[in-house]
C-alpha cells in the first residue's frame, strides 16, 4: 500500500499530463500526424476491415486495435484518438515498487508510451512471481513493436539470473569481487569454475526454471514462427528496415544513458583517481582499440536520419558527428568513460549475470537497427534506471529538473516552432522526440 507521500509525485505527474494535454490541444487544435498513413489503417480497423494492410506500416496493428477497442466501447472518433496520441509529447513514467524513485522521473516519448508500459508491466509482474500475466503483457507489447520480443527474452533471463546468481556468487561481497578477481586460480580456471557452477545450477533447478519460463518460451516461439512466415522482422517498407550490423548504436546508447542519468551517476571527486586508473589499464586500451575498429567498419547513416529534421537525433548527427570525420573516433574515450560511470551503480545492485543478460538484450535490440533514433533507447534506459540504487533527495530533484527542462524545451518547439518542407509546402511539420 503506497503512503500519502508516495502519491505526491504521481499527483504532480498527473497535473503535468493535464497541462500538456491542454496546451497541445488548445494551441495545436488540428490533428497533427507524424506519419499520416496510420490514419487509413486505423479507420479500416474501426470499420471492421481487418484484412487490408498498408504496406508502408512496419509495426504490428496494436495501436489500430486499441483504436477499435476505444471506438466500440467509448464512441470516440479516430480523429480524436490520433489527436490525443500524436499531439501529446507526454512525459511517460511507470511507478513501480521496483524503484520508488522512478515515480518522479519524466521521459518524453511519442509511440513508445504504450509499448513501454506493457514491457515494464511484464517485467514487474515477473519480479513479483506472476509469470503468466507477465508473459501476456510482453506479448501485448510485441503488438506495438515487434523488437519487444527481445525484452521478453530479457525478462526470462531475469528469472535465470535470480535463480543462478546465488549459486554462482554465494555472498554480495564475493559477487562484487567476482570470480575473475580472485587470486586463487588462473584466469581460465576461474571462469571454468563459473561455467561449472552455472551448469550445476541449471541442473539442480531445471524443473523450476522450465515451469517459470514456459509462458515466455511460448511467446518467443510464436513470434519466431511469425518472423519466418513474414520473411522479415518488419511488416512493411522492408527495403528501409533491413537489419544490419550497426555496432556504434551501443555507444550512442551509452552516451544517451550517461547524459540522462548524470544527476544520479555523477561521481564524487574522490572517485576520479580510481576512474583514471581504470582508463589506463591494458584492458581499457584493448577495449578502445576494438571500439575504434567497430566505429570505422560499422558506422552507418540511414537516409531517414539525414533527411528528417523533426528529431533530436538529426541535430546530434549533423552538429556533432558530421562536423568532422574524426569526431566519431575522438568520442571513443568518452564512450568508454561513460560506460565505467553508468556500470558502477548497476553492478553495485545487480549480479554480473543480470548485467550480462541486460547487456545482451540491449545489443540484440539496438545493433541490428540501421536507424539512430533516441526513442529506441527509452525502454533499456528505464530498465537501467529501475535497477540502480535509489539516489538521495538532492539527486532526485536534479533528475526531475533535468527531465522537466528537456520536456519544456521539446513542448515549446512542438507547439510554437512548426516549419515546412519543400516537398510538402501545405503541411506544417513539428518537432518530435
Amino acid at each position: 500500500m503506497l503512503s500519502l507521500a508516495s502519491w505526491i509525485p504521481l499527483i504532480v505527474h498527473a497535473c503535468i499530463l493535464g497541462i500538456v494535454f491542454y496546451a497541445v490541444n488548445r494551441v495545436v487544435p488540428d490533428a497533427y500526424m507524424d506519419e499520416i498513413f496510420h490514419v487509413p489503417q486505423a479507420q479500416r480497423y474501426c470499420n471492421g476491415d481487418y484484412y487490408t494492410w498498408d504496406p508502408k506500416l512496419t509495426t504490428p496493428p496494436g495501436f489500430a486495435s486499441i483504436f477499435t477497442f476505444h471506438i466500440l466501447f467509448h464512441s470516440i472518433s479516430p480523429n480524436d484518438l490520433f489527436t490525443i496520441y500524436d499531439n501529446a509529447l507526454l512525459p511517460t513514467s511507470t511507478p513501480s515498487p521496483l524503484s520508488p524513485s522512478i515515480r518522479i522521473s519524466i521521459f518524453i516519448a511519442d509511440d513508445n508510451g504504450i509499448d513501454s508500459f506493457f514491457v515494464l508491466a511484464g517485467y514487474y509482474l515477473e519480479r513479483v512471481g506472476k509469470y503468466g500475466p507477465s508473459a501476456m503483457c510482453l506479448a501485448i507489447s510485441i503488438l506495438f513493436r515487434q523488437t519487444n520480443v527481445i525484452w521478453a527474452c530479457f525478462v526470462a533471463g531475469d528469472i535465470v539470473s535470480s535463480i543462478l546468481s546465488p549459486v554462482i556468487f554465494s555472498s554480495p561481497s564475493s559477487e562484487r569481487d567476482s570470480p575473475a578477481s580472485s587470486q586463487e586460480y588462473s584466469f581460465i580456471e576461474r571462469w571454468i569454475k563459473v561455467a561449472e557452477k552455472i551448469v550445476s545450477g541449471i541442473q539442480s533447478n531445471l524443473k523450476i526454471l522450465v515451469r517459470r519460463m514456459i509462458p515466455y518460451f511460448v511467446v518467443v516461439l510464436l513470434v519466431g514462427v511469425f518472423f519466418v512466415w513474414n520473411g522479415s522482422i518488419a511488416l512493411g517498407d522492408k527495403a528501409n528496415h533491413v537489419a544490419i550490423l550497426h555496432i556504434p548504436q551501443i555507444y550512442y546508447f551509452i552516451a544517451f544513458t550517461a547524459v540522462l542519468s548524470l544527476p544520479l551517476t555523477m561521481i564524487h571527486p574522490s572517485d576520479l583517481y580510481n576512474l583514471r586508473k581504470c582508463l589506463i589499464t591494458p584492458i581499457a586500451y584493448v577495449t578502445m582499440l576494438l571500439m575504434t575498429i567497430s566505429v570505422h567498419k560499422y558506422t552507418y547513416e540511414h537516409p531517414f536520419l539525414s533527411s528528417d529534421n523533426r528529431h533530436y537525433s538529426f541535430y546530434v548527427w549533423k552538429k556533432v558527428y558530421k562536423r568532422h570525420p574524426s569526431v566519431k573516433y575522438l568520442l571513443i574515450p568518452a564512450y568508454f568513460t561513460a560506460l565505467q560511470i553508468i556500470l558502477r551503480p548497476l553492478t553495485a545492485c545487480r549480479s554480473s549475470l543480470w548485467v550480462l543478460t541486460f547487456a545482451a538484450a540491449v545489443c540484440l535490440t539496438l545493433v541490428p537497427s540501421p536507424l539512430f533514433e533516441f526513442r529506441y533507447f527509452i525502454i533499456p534506459y528505464i530498465i537501467y534506471r529501475l535497477n540502480i540504487r535509489p539516489p538521495s533527495t538532492t539527486r532526485l530533484l536534479l533528475e526531475f529538473m533535468t527531465y522537466s527542462f528537456v520536456n519544456a524545451v521539446t513542448l515549446y518547439l512542438f507547439i510554437y516552432k512548426p516549419f515546412k518542407w519543400e516537398s510538402e509546402p501545405n503541411q506544417l511539420q513539428r518537432f518530435l522526440w
